[in-house]
């Protein structure tokens, strides 16, 4: 069984987390408290022959491609909801420099799935920011 890579400074997944998708959300709710959608991990990782959850099917670092694009978004003229988890500094530091129109919520001990596993930290932020466009 490959070996999956999981989030920064977490545990390894074993291999009865790898023995399918199924099991390795129950992994990440046990680890980290949410899940991803299962639909996202068969994007993110191939399907063993057995129907375990196997290497990622892309070795670059999306996060180096996004930030190599920012440039673009600088030139927003709209109004703006950013909401990020603790571990979110940087993007919140360029979006508060680049586009200083834009609220920037941080919303401390989130995880990276920040609408899963805040939820309702993230409706009430949605709530206050549309009240503020009428």
């Amino acid at each position: 069984m490959e070996n999956v890579p999981p989030p920064a400074n977490l545990p390894r997944p074993d291999a009865a987390a790898q023995a399918n998708f199924v099991a390795y959300r129950a992994w990440q709710l046990r680890t980290q408290g949410f899940t991803t959608p299962e639909a996202e991990l068969r994007e993110q990782f191939e399907q063993t022959a057995t129907g375990g959850v196997g290497k990622p099917r892309r070795e670059s670092n999306i996060g180096d491609a996004i930030l190599a694009g920012e440039q673009k978004y600088k030139e927003i003229r709209l109004p703006i909801l950013a909401v990020f988890n603790g571990n979110g500094a940087l993007e919140a530091q360029f979006l508060e420099k680049s586009v200083p129109s834009a609220r920037v919520v941080r919303i401390p001990h989130g995880q990276h799935y920040i609408f899963l596993s805040n939820e309702s930290d993230v409706l009430r932020e949605a709530r206050t920011f549309l009240e503020s466009l009428s």
